[in-house]
This record gives C-alpha cells, sequence and structure tokens, in this order.
C-alpha cells in the first residue's frame, strides 16, 4: 500500500485541500463509493479522511490520477509513483511458484527428449510466454497450462509435484523464485533457437545444392579485359583497379585471372578480368588475346596496360613527353613498325594496317580531356591507391630513367609532381627499342609518343576475332635510349593504371 503520510503532504504542498478541487480529485472514483465518504469541515481533514478511506476500499489509484493530471513538477511525481505501485501486477500466487520450481528441472530434461528442433524450439518459447503470462496475473490454472504445453509437442503430461517438491519450493517462493524460473526457460529458448538456426541453414544449403541450377561462372559477367605483360603492371591493376578475386579458367587452355569489378558512369559496374602475359612481345600478346573469346565469350574490349618507352620533343609543350606521362592509344591507334616490305637499296616500306581502337573507350578519353580543362583529374585521386607496391614512389621530377638529375626546359602545362596526359599513336614491335634515331623517326613518321611491345599483337587479335574493341594505356618509363634503366618503370605502371580506371568510370557499364 502507498504511503500515505507522504501523498497527503504532496497533496498539501500542491494545494489540493482545497474544497472546489475535492470534485475534480474525486471524479474517477465509482459515485457508490464517494457517496460513502464522511463529511469533514476542515479542508486538510477532508483531504485526509479521504485518503484514508479510498485506501481502504481500494479506490485510491482512481483519486491519484485525478492527482496526477492536475499538478506538476515534484507532486506529480509522488502521485504517478503511488499510481504505478498500485497498478503493478500482482505476482504469482505462492502455490504456482511451487510449481513451477517443481517442473523447472524436468523442462530442460524434457525439451532433450523432441527430435525435431522446430518442435523443441515451440516448447521451450511456449513455456516462456506461459511465465511471461503468469507474472502479468495470467488467471490459467498451472495443470491447465502445462498440460496444454506437453499436448502440443507430444511429450507425457506432467504430474502434479509432490508434497516434498513443494515443501522444498517453499523457501523459493516469491518473485526471485519467478525471475529465476523465466531466465533458466530464457536459456532453453536460446539454446534452441540456435539449434533451429543450424539445421534450418543445413536444410538451406543442401536445398540451394540439390535445386538451384548452377550458377553462372564468373566468366560470363565479364565486359573488360585488361591484359598486362610484366608482373609489375599486373601489381599496380590489381591494386588500383581493385581485381581481387583469382579464377582459373576450365577447359583445355587453362589460364589465370583476376576478376572484380569497377564503377562505371551512371551507376552499376564494369565486371573486369586481369591477364597477364606469360612472356613479353607481340606474338604471345595475340595468343593471349585470342584465347579471351574462349574464356570470356561476354567481352567487349580488351585494354592493355603498362609501361612504354616515350618519345621526347623537349621544348615543345603539346608533345613534351616526360617520364612517369600517360600514353593512350589515340585516332591513331597502334602501328607495328617492324612489319615491312625491305627493297634492294635497303630501303623500307611500313606495311601495317590501321586498327583503329575501340570508339567507346576513345570517347571516354575526350570526356576526360574536357574535365581535365574544367580542373578535373580524376586519375590523380587513384594515384595513392599503389603506395604499398615496391617502388612506386614517384621519383623526383629531374630524375631520369636511371635516377641520375637531368635539366628540362620549362612545360607550362606541367604540375609539378604529376603526370600529364597523351594521347597519340602508339608504336610496337617485338623489338625493345635503345635507338634514339629509330625512336624519332618514328615519332616523325607516324606521330608515335610510345614505343612498345605488345600493342599490335592485341590489337590485331581483337581485330581478327570481331568482338572485341582494343585500347593501350601506357605510362612512360624511359626514352628507349642509352640510358634506359628502371627507376621509373613502378610508378609509370601505377601513372597508367590510375588513368585506366578513370577511363572505366568515365564509361557507362555494358549490358
Amino acid at each position: 500500500m502507498a504511503d500515505l503520510d507522504a501523498l497527503l503532504q504532496a497533496a498539501l504542498d500542491a494545494d489540493l485541500a482545497e474544497p472546489e478541487r475535492r470534485r475534480l480529485l474525486l471524479a474517477d472514483v465509482p459515485r457508490e463509493v464517494q457517496g460513502n465518504l464522511l463529511d469533514h469541515r476542515r479542508p486538510r481533514d477532508q483531504l485526509e479522511s479521504d485518503l484514508r478511506s479510498l485506501a481502504r476500499a481500494g479506490h485510491l489509484a482512481d483519486w491519484l490520477r485525478g492527482a496526477t493530471r492536475m499538478t506538476f513538477g515534484t507532486a506529480r511525481e509522488t502521485f504517478q509513483r503511488a499510481l504505478d505501485d498500485l497498478m503493478a501486477p500482482a505476482g504469482p500466487p505462492p502455490e504456482l511458484v511451487a510449481w513451477l520450481d517443481a517442473q523447472v528441472g524436468r523442462w530442460a530434461r524434457d525439451a532433450r527428449r523432441i527430435a525435431d528442433p522446430g518442435r523443441r524450439l515451440a516448447f521451450a518459447q511456449g513455456a516462456e510466454a506461459m511465465l511471461a503470462g503468469w507474472a502479468q496475473g495470467d488467471a490459467t490454472p498451472p495443470v491447465a497450462a502445462l498440460t496444454r504445453l506437453y499436448t502440443q509437442v507430444g511429450l507425457p503430461l506432467p504430474a502434479a509435484p509432490t508434497p516434498a517438491q513443494v515443501a522444498q519450493a517453499d523457501a523459493l517462493r516469491g518473485p526471485a523464485a519467478l525471475g529465476r524460473l523465466r531466465q533458466s526457460v530464457a536459456d532453453l529458448v536460446q539454446l534452441n533457437q540456435r539449434a533451429v538456426r543450424d539445421v534450418l541453414a543445413e536444410l538451406a544449403q543442401a536445398a540451394a545444392e540439390a535445386l538451384r541450377p548452377a550458377a553462372p561462372a564468373p566468366a560470363a559477367d565479364v565486359r573488360v579485359v585488361i591484359v598486362t605483360a610484366l608482373p609489375l603492371e599486373d601489381a599496380a591493376v590489381q591494386v588500383v583497379l581493385g581485381l581481387d578475386t583469382p579464377w582459373f579458367s576450365p577447359g583445355p587452355v587453362q589460364r589465370s585471372y583476376h576478376l572484380g569489378r569497377v564503377s562505371a558512369a551512371g551507376g552499376g559496374h564494369h565486371h573486369v578480368a586481369l591477364a597477364t602475359l606469360p612472356d613479353m612481345a607481340n606474338n604471345l600478346a595475340a595468343v593471349v588475346t585470342g584465347h579471351l573469346a574462349h574464356h570470356f565469350p561476354g567481352h567487349r574490349r580488351v585494354i592493355l596496360c603498362g609501361i612504354a618507352g616515350g618519345v621526347p620533343r623537349p621544348g615543345e609543350s603539346e608533345h613534351d613527353v616526360r617520364l612517369g606521362d600517360v600514353v593512350y592509344s589515340g585516332r591513331g591507334g597502334v602501328v607495328q613498325f617492324d612489319l615491312v616490305k625491305e627493297y634492294p637499296d635497303a630501303t623500307r616500306e611500313h606495311r601495317h594496317p590501321p586498327r583503329a581502337p575501340d570508339a567507346r573507350v576513345l570517347d571516354a578519353t575526350r570526356r576526360l580531356e574536357a574535365g581535365r580543362r574544367l580542373g578535373k583529374r580524376p586519375w590523380e585521386a587513384f594515384l595513392p591507391m599503389a603506395a604499398q607496391l615496391e617502388g612506386a614512389t614517384r621519383p623526383a621530377d629531374d630524375a631520369d630513367a636511371r635516377g641520375e638529375p637531368f635539366q628540362y626546359p620549362p612545360d607550362p602545362a606541367r604540375r609539378p609532381g604529376l603526370p600529364r596526359v597523351f594521347g597519340a599513336t602508339i608504336a610496337a614491335s617485338n623489338t625493345l627499342l635503345k635507338n634514339p634515331a629509330h625512336r624519332d623517326y618514328l615519332g616523325k613518321t607516324f606521330g608515335a609518343k610510345a614505343v612498345e611491345m605488345e600493342g599490335s599483337g592485341v590489337a590485331d587479335a581483337a581485330w581478327e576475332d570481331g568482338r572485341a574493341g582494343y585500347f593501350v594505356v601506357r605510362g612512360i618509363c624511359d626514352y628507349c635510349d642509352a640510358k634506359k634503366g628502371d627507376v621509373w618503370q613502378p610508378y609509370a605502371a601505377v601513372a597508367a593504371a590510375a588513368y585506366l580506371r578513370a577511363l572505366l568510370e568515365a564509361m557507362p557499364a555494358d549490358a
């Protein structure tokens, strides 16, 4: 029962003893109860008499509801606490606690006798619901409730507790005992929920294997295949483009690839595969490109990515290709400069037919160039992604291919520590060129800005197959001269991979 003295003092502090407020305070009290309340002349006496009479009649809660509505602050909190105490459900009767205590030991044993995990869970949840109901004052007789629970799961009906069991449980009666019983049942529910989840997972896996058709190989989704010739190129593309899923092609010509996805313009993704040649040069590049149609029948384009020698023209900003820059195959595509007709006087006629690069990729380069003129260079954001690769830190701008100082003329279009990007013809052959005179000849004859050893093989194989276009992206690591070195190779590979990722992200995904 609430502390009447504390309620009386709170009511006096809130001026609830005023006669005109009595009618409002008794508004929720039944009329027949109101008629039995004695009348007093003094307001304080009247208030105290009403509280004690309502408490004895079991209607104090009705008065407290009115007092809560009429007050605020500390008085309201006092009345609300008293109302909550009065309205709290009564605990289970002592004989019910004794019954439950006698049963709880067998519940866990009986649950283990149920073979089906779903029924075990239903039994445990039923016991939990039964306890929750009794805690809220459910009047269902214990024998009836337990009989229903055991019948639902097909267990023998429970027996009534023996006098000894009831006597033993006597000391455990009360809220603490009920809490202990509820915790025991909660543990039982949790245990069986885990068992059901495990069984359902096994059933789902078995059903998936037996009924679901085999999922298509990841190769079926690939639309872009990137080809590299060197391990450092492969590593740069893997890291910058996030191609981290190994895949081994089935069939008689087995080859290993790395698969992944790259974000596409307008939403969605490009499904990409990465192939690395077993060795350098155009012949192997053509062979591997020819196999792609078997391993990735849905591929639409082949992009060669890696390092190359540059064709420098210092002092001419439009053609001033330097170490670390990127050159992609422009409208002139790739030319195979060692496919020639040689005459008796040692003159040569170049016979390599033109192979136009993939139109959609070329269109993306134009969008990137337009963005560059607006100050947007997305490839620069991808350069740090390969910082953990060995040697990938950019050398000093004035370092040559061997890391020795080199004096460049000013280039107003260049930003310190960052690559420039050029679109131009790329010259390819099976020759590792270290001849600056021949290099300059290629620049003047074909407008080439990069020289490499795989591009024409990829271009010819893609052209012959007819199902996929080709494209080439190269990072410049030397000048095809006697000072050829390896210092710039890792960074040049990263620069090419970064521009390639920017290209793909500027293109919509293929269906």
